[in-house]
């Protein structure tokens, strides 16, 4: 099984919480992971590639960049290049 880094971002829309569960490949060229736990506790349908997620996966992408580089873990300058989105 290949390694992941796991990010959970809380998100408020209005009156609505979502919960999403974002997991990085450590493998070049593969796509995240995405899952809205609270509609797919499962995780069943990553939406990582879904283009109406688009604009999330980039956000959390450079949150978890930034978040590595805050903790300085040293693996951040040599992590895969991510596959490219939709």
């Amino acid at each position: 099984m290949p390694g992941f880094l796991l990010v959970r971002v809380l998100s408020e829309n209005t009156a609505v919480i979502s919960s999403l569960k974002s997991a990085k490949t450590l493998i070049e060229g593969e796509v995240e992971e995405l899952y809205n736990l609270k509609e797919d506790p499962e995780e069943l349908i990553n939406l990582a590639r879904n283009p109406a997620y688009r604009r999330k996966v980039l956000e959390l992408r450079e949150k978890t960049i930034a978040e590595l580089k805050r903790t300085d873990a040293g693996m951040v300058d040599d992590l895969p290049k991510p596959a490219t989105l939709p």
